[in-house]
């Protein structure tokens, strides 16, 4: 009879993967966030790529793949609705998580598969940028192969069997796409070229072959690589020009929590189930061969610990801690988690029945969450426009943008709203970023401009105002976003 709960019980892991397939499709008509304008703006089928790549994109802090799919995308869709530049995360998302299914390592056996699916499938953070125009989905559809890939290879290796031809190529072609993808998609390639050098250096067994293919790796994505570090280096990226310099370390704890688990309550009752897992396992193999997998386990374990180190290290000078950027080893996590959780939830029904209601504590949070989302005010640079549009009409706009988009960039992204959707053809001035002269002359147009800060803070209002030696009055609030006047 237990037997036969068990096995049902994995219809309920399966329900809240449909149920977050569906989730996944509620939220294209939201409003577009900054950042989601920088990828409109940078996906211009109007523009030649080539133009968006030189002018945009190499000054900006992320590979340009998703770029360049959206803008062949934008071709054969229309241009400026947020669902059809939303579709491609969607698919790349749905992807993702078929690869996972289809291509889950046979040797950690069907169930493993299945929590791995779920953990993947009703993680809110995926569930949410598989609707959101940024390049997460892209990293994550090709991370999951990868990781796969990598697992077999270093097993393969280890215990010297024959590694395809195909296997090898398959493995080089989706790391240099997931470099492209995004860069914690390349620290994520580099460790685990890391990884196979060093396991085929022990075992004395393709080691050429590991260097061909970390070398085809690095000089397909050396184009991308140096010119784009030179460009951050002359945009004084790792001398405090970023958006997070003073971001406080001590979040770190909840950061991974909250991405991984979305609440500190459900990251409790999970490493609780984990360490139950680990200590049943202790038990059961004392006498016996070692825990199953064991390998394996502290093998994801390394990487990601790995990861934490490097980026510890380059956080020193430019903080990287945030938990989207680490979608690339999500996959990894994951995976040990599920290989740790598997045994116990084949003989548990308590275990099982606690990992299913976890997940739709997740599905439940999110259905509470889109809603809010969805309230028009909430993302609101798509309002901020309406109000030009219906109230300010023929003024010049002047943006604050104390964020660190490229500069180039910022009079389409502020004015795309106004000027490609409504448009309106109204000239827009980030005035942050000018020089001292170039913004006292454009201040002398102020009583004739829409003035506006996005992510206003207080803090933001009195740096600013102190830096120019103005007075920075608080028009009107729409959520994040200050209609400013100013005066001297």
């Amino acid at each position: 009879m237990k037997q036969a709960i068990l096995k049902y019980l994995n219809f309920g892991i399966l329900a809240c993967v449909g149920v977050s397939l569906f989730m996944r499709g509620r939220l294209f008509n939201m409003a577009y966030e900054y950042d989601e304008l920088f990828t409109a703006i940078t996906t211009d089928p109007m523009l030649p790529f080539s133009w968006l790549y030189s002018n945009y994109l190499l000054v900006d802090v992320h590979p340009p793949l998703y770029n360049a799919i959206l803008w062949v995308w934008n071709h054969f869709v229309p241009y400026g609705p947020e669902l059809w530049l939303r579709l491609p995360s969607f698919f790349m998302g749905i992807g993702a998580l078929m690869c996972a299914w289809l291509f889950f390592p046979k040797f950690f056996g069907k169930l493993t598969r299945l929590v791995f699916v779920g953990l993947l499938s009703c993680n809110i953070y995926l569930i949410f940028y598989s609707q959101h125009a940024r390049s997460y989905m892209l990293m994550l559809l090709f991370s999951v192969p990868v990781t796969f890939l990598f697992l077999d290879i270093f097993r393969r290796i280890a215990k010297h069997r024959r590694v395809a031809p195909l296997k090898w190529v398959t493995f080089a072609v989706l790391s240099i796409l997931l470099c492209w993808s995004h860069y914690f998609g390349s620290l994520l390639v580099g460790l685990c070229s890391i990884f196979l050098f060093a396991n085929a250096w022990y075992n004395k067994t393709y080691i050429r072959t590991v260097l061909i293919i970390i070398a085809a790796i690095t000089m397909s994505f050396l184009p991308w690589l140096v010119p784009n570090f030179i460009e951050q280096i002359s945009f004084k990226r790792f001398a405090g020009n970023w958006w997070a310099k003073d971001s406080p370390w001590s979040s770190i704890p909840e950061m991974f929590l909250l991405s991984f688990f979305t609440k500190w309550y459900i990251g409790i009752i999970m490493f609780a189930l984990i360490s139950v897992s680990f200590v049943w396992l202790r038990t059961q193999y004392r006498y016996r061969r070692g825990i199953p997998y064991f390998r394996e386990m502290l093998l994801l374990l390394s990487i990601f610990v790995c990861a934490l180190v490097i980026v510890a290290l380059l956080s020193l000078k430019t903080y990287m801690f945030f938990g989207r950027y680490f979608i690339a080893f999500f996959p990894v996590v994951y995976l040990l988690i599920a290989v740790l959780l598997a045994p116990l939830m084949r003989r548990s029904l308590c275990s099982k029945s606690i990992f299913i209601g976890l997940l739709v504590v997740n599905l439940v949070i999110f259905g509470f969450g889109h809603k809010e989302l969805k309230y028009t005010p909430k993302i609101s640079s798509r309002m901020v426009s309406q109000i030009y549009k219906n109230k300010f009409r023929g003024k010049e706009i002047f943006v604050i943008a104390v964020e660190g988009f490229p500069p180039v960039t910022m009079p389409a992204m502020y004015g795309f709203y106004v000027n490609r959707v409504f448009g309106l053809n109204v000239p827009v001035t980030e005035l942050v970023s000018l020089d001292d002269e170039s913004r006292n002359r454009a201040l002398t147009r102020k009583e004739n401009a829409f003035i506006w800060m996005p992510n206003c803070t207080k803090a933001k209002l009195q740096k600013v105002s102190s830096k120019w030696n103005r007075s920075l009055g608080v028009y009107g609030r729409v959520s994040d976003v200050c209609i400013l006047k100013i005066s001297d």
